[in-house]
């Protein structure tokens, strides 16, 4: 961190012999510039000065960014270590009416184990039939493919719609209603007690919100995260 504060401070040094090298030369032949030549030389300056801070507070913010990752992967880390079934997260899509009996009362659910990269897609029995669209062979326009709400398979490390059968048909879950208000999103551990200090599990919960909704525009840092922690705590162990 001292070694990139130190080289930005010497490149504003530079600038700044560079601005007073300018300023000294325009007050020493001030007579044959115009108003307007003073003006661009100026603006030139502000605009150096405004660019040199720009990219000053936006290497402190990445820095600062990858500092909290890192702390939030370590984080993660211990707290898996502690239970019986790490990196297993279950994603819960319910109605806030029936939020008091989660796992009784869900839409479905999505189970990420990032230790064997599966990811398992499960229905409860209280499906709103406004929830689900009809899959349909001729939708020549992907109009009801691009209503359908998307999950991030850990396998193939691709996307597909969630798709629910029943007696003999195929439906999409309606992204344009389970992201309304009426609806909401749990994250648990694998034997469904809470997670209350693992911030992946919160972030996982979150990029599910996003990607189901619009899986080609979600950053999919929280899933690599994940990986990384898994992939590091096995790196330890095979050491």
């Amino acid at each position: 961190m001292n070694e990139l504060m130190k080289s930005y401070i010497i490149a504003i040094e530079a600038y700044s012999y560079y601005i007073l090298y300018t300023l000294s030369t325009i007050g020493q032949h001030s007579y044959n510039i115009t108003i307007y030549q003073h003006f661009i030389c100026i603006f030139f300056i502000l605009l150096m000065i405004f660019i040199i801070l720009i990219i000053y507070y936006d290497t402190i913010y990445r820095e600062a960014n990858n500092i909290k990752r890192c702390r939030d992967i370590e984080l993660t880390t211990t707290i898996n270590d502690s239970i019986d079934y790490p990196y297993v997260y279950n994603i819960y899509v319910i109605n806030k009416k029936d939020i008091k009996n989660v796992l009784k009362n869900y839409i479905f659910y999505i189970q990420y184990d990032f230790v064997n990269n599966n990811t398992l897609v499960k229905f409860g029995s209280n499906i709103d039939g406004d929830v689900i669209i009809s899959h349909r062979d001729n939708d020549i326009d992907n109009q009801l493919i691009e209503k359908a709400f998307y999950y991030y398979d850990l396998d193939v490390d691709f996307g597909h719609p969630i798709e629910y059968e029943n007696k003999g048909k195929m439906y999409y879950v309606n992204k344009d209603i389970i992201s309304k208000d009426d609806y909401t999103f749990v994250v648990s551990r694998y034997d469904n007690k809470d997670i209350l200090k693992d911030p992946s599990a919160y972030e996982l919960l979150n990029f599910v919100k996003k990607y189901g909704f619009d899986s080609d525009f979600t950053n999919l840092a929280p899933i690599y995260n994940i990986k990384y922690a898994v992939d590091n705590k096995k790196n330890k162990l095979s050491i």
